[in-house]
């Protein structure tokens, strides 16, 4: 299955039909999306660009299936070459194919370790505990310089920040009023 749309679908399309053992369903979202994944072996993206974040191997990782990316932008933060799927260079068909061959030939149950890592990594870096770590400290940072003095320059506790946020004394939590 090749889910997604782009600048190269007419051509996807077009050998799909050649082979008639692919099928191209175009871009896919909610319940369909969710059986596609729960029911892949893997998931292959092989973005040419940067991707910053790559949101697609956290969705892979979430019904713990491996993912083959490109290891331009986010795609090399996310997923860990040989543990949790397999990365090669973007633009690179020859080792996007060796990578989809090595992972392939690895059978099943080291496809299910794949997978399981990326859930593991998933459930560890990106789940609300490590959000709410990180976007703290974030708080604690932006408001280092004013601790002690109730707050930010000219806004009182509890007055309006730029973005809508509500202010409160940086001596305190100021991921109290974020949340």
């Amino acid at each position: 299955v090749v889910a997604g749309e782009g600048e190269l679908e007419d051509e996807v399309r077009a050998a799909a039909e050649r082979t008639r053992q692919i099928s191209v369903p175009g871009l896919v979202s909610g319940d369909e999306k969710r059986q596609l994944l729960r029911g892949c072996r893997g998931l292959i993206a092989p973005a040419l660009w940067q991707e910053p974040l790559g949101i697609v191997a956290y969705e892979a990782f979430e019904f713990g299936q491996p993912v083959i990316a490109s290891s331009g932008g986010g795609f090399s933060s996310t997923v860990e070459d040989r543990v949790s799927g397999r990365l090669f260079p973007p633009g690179d068909a020859p080792a996007l194919a060796a990578a989809v061959r090595a992972v392939e030939h690895a059978g099943a149950i080291d496809r299910e370790k794949m997978g399981r890592a990326g859930r593991a990594w998933l459930e560890r870096e990106a789940g609300a505990e490590r959000w709410l770590q990180g976007f703290s400290g974030y708080g604690i940072r932006i408001c280092q310089p004013y601790a002690g003095s109730g707050g930010w320059p000219g806004v009182q506790p509890g007055g309006k920040l730029p973005g809508g946020f509500v202010s409160a004394a940086c001596g305190g939590s100021v991921w109290q009023t974020l949340k």
